[in-house]
């Protein structure tokens, strides 16, 4: 199965696609623009979710949900992010047999789930571009990095499981790994200039013994995330633009955000309320 998806995600089929995932950023700029005018607040993270879901469905279908343009979610997408965490439960509960069968016997679980909804719509799973997008300006930084962003906040919340000889799963967890001072220097500090070539003016000493091949942000090997060219691409085209497009600020008591986000298959984000302006001059 990898094998026949894998040219659909190759260098050179990014470039087919650029036309594609072009006009939806744009698309997507032009709505932020248009539920923006007047100072008027809005949530970037279900913007960001919008345009993710309605490229990977033009992708995938040869035609989007539409979402950008209907400013909502399908039905069966948004049950996706609602089943989410149950899913993350259930496969937890497979560790204590007899909690798991029981669990499967209740007929009460999607109505929970259904519940759920406030804030589970901000359940990125779709990709881990808006990770990077909707940090909050750091003033003073010598800029961002890709790296930084996804070592802040890991698109996948474990990696690598096998089996040892007494049958227990080992994984690795990147956000315990990307936090562990004895690979990273100030690992809690946003800190971009640590992914600097060491010959970069704006590179620091402190951060020349970081080991920066325990950064696997799509994990590694044979089953690393297939989709990380497409999610690459996605990420530099949507950031690139919007910063070119648009200055923003958070909203106030928005500041601690991604310390309250939530991890079950991927992370589970809340709203992110922006104000933008749009740039008169570059």
């Amino acid at each position: 199965m990898r094998r026949q998806l894998a040219p659909a995600f190759s260098d050179s089929s990014m470039k087919r696609q650029e036309v594609t995932i072009t006009k939806y950023v744009q698309l997507f700029l032009d709505k932020l623009e248009e539920h923006s005018q007047g100072g008027k607040p809005l949530d970037i993270i279900q913007w960001i979710h919008f345009t993710m879901i309605d490229i990977i469905g033009d992708l995938a279908f040869s035609d989007s949900f539409h979402s950008l343009d209907n400013n909502a979610y399908r039905p069966w997408v948004q049950s996706i992010f609602l089943s989410v965490p149950g899913i993350e439960f259930m496969r937890s509960l497979g560790n204590y047999p007899i909690l798991s069968l029981l669990i499967t016997l209740l007929t009460a679980v999607e109505k929970t789930l259904a519940r759920k909804s406030q804030g589970v719509e901000g359940k990125s799973g779709v990709r881990g571009s808006a990770s990077y997008m909707i940090q909050p300006t750091h003033s003073g930084e010598p800029g961002i990095t890709q790296e930084e962003i996804l070592a802040i906040t890991p698109i996948l919340n474990h990696c690598g499981q096998r089996m040892d000889p007494q049958r227990n799963p080992d994984s690795v967890f990147p956000w315990a790994t990307y936090r562990d001072p004895k690979r990273f220097a100030d690992p809690d500090s946003f800190s971009p200039q640590r992914w600097l070539q060491f010959s970069h003016s704006l590179y620091e000493e402190r951060f020349s013994k970081d080991n920066r091949d325990a950064f696997k942000s799509f994990s590694f090997g044979n089953r690393h995330c297939i989709g990380q060219n497409l999610a690459y691409a996605e990420m530099r085209l949507i950031v690139s633009r919007f910063l070119f497009r648009f200055d923003y600020k958070l909203l106030p008591n928005q500041q601690d955000w991604h310390h309250k986000q939530c991890i079950y298959l991927d992370w589970e984000k809340g709203p992110l309320n922006i104000q933008l302006q749009k740039r008169d001059q570059v």
